[in-house]
């Protein structure tokens, strides 16, 4: 009679072990799952950065800051000098030297009556911030400016034909003001009291 062939049966202590490796294997692939998972969670909950920085131009269109161009035409010059009223019977459109690029100024010249007198304001947009800043040099004799807020202020220390002049006029953008009065010190309560933009509002709308 052969002999019967057996099958060891698997002692206890291999069975436990099996039985620990399915359990952290599985224990892995759901640590594993719920990692992805969480994180597609969080990526989806986190606000998105482009629609953050979404601002309103000054013309009223929204989008990235650097879509916001340099406001331009008799729109733009009052939306930096909000108080210009280039329709009224006391401001005239001047005819200006055209820039460096051979693009057209643009400029009003306005009578403002002012503590029982009257000055004159220009009001002028240029091509460029560099031909915005030769013209006041030029018009000053290239004397020394005063640096302000984001502006530099031209003051002549001596009347010219019995007028007092300044020119102010911003270090980024192509926009100029220019007072002429009777007296220094009317010439200068004309700019103390002049509304103008901060630099930061010239090409986007303020709060935005």
């Amino acid at each position: 009679m052969g002999r019967m062939s057996t099958t060891p049966e698997a002692s206890p202590r291999g069975t436990r072990k099996v039985r620990t490796t399915v359990v952290l294997v599985v224990l892995i692939g759901a640590l594993a799952v719920a990692a992805v998972v969480g994180a597609g969670l969080l990526w989806a909950s986190k606000p998105d950065r482009d629609a953050q920085s979404d601002v309103t131009c000054w013309d009223g269109k929204e989008g990235p800051e650097a879509d916001c161009t340099e406001p331009t035409g008799v729109a733009g010059l009052r939306w930096v000098y909000p108080e210009l009223t280039p329709k009224s019977s006391d401001c005239k459109a001047l005819r200006m030297p055209r820039g460096s690029d051979k693009q057209e100024s643009l400029a009003f010249a306005c009578d403002v009556p002012l503590a029982g007198d009257e000055v004159r304001i220009v009001y002028t947009r240029y091509p460029s911030p560099e031909d915005a800043q030769h013209a006041a040099s030029k018009k000053h004799h290239n004397m020394p400016p005063e640096e302000q807020d984001g502006r530099e202020i031209y003051r002549d220390r001596k009347p010219h034909k019995g007028r007092w002049h300044l020119t102010s006029v911003y270090l980024d953008h192509p926009f100029s003001v220019s007072v002429e009065a009777s007296t220094a010190k009317l010439r200068n309560l004309a700019l103390a009291e002049l509304v103008t933009r901060s630099p930061e509002e010239i090409r986007v709308r303020p709060g935005e």
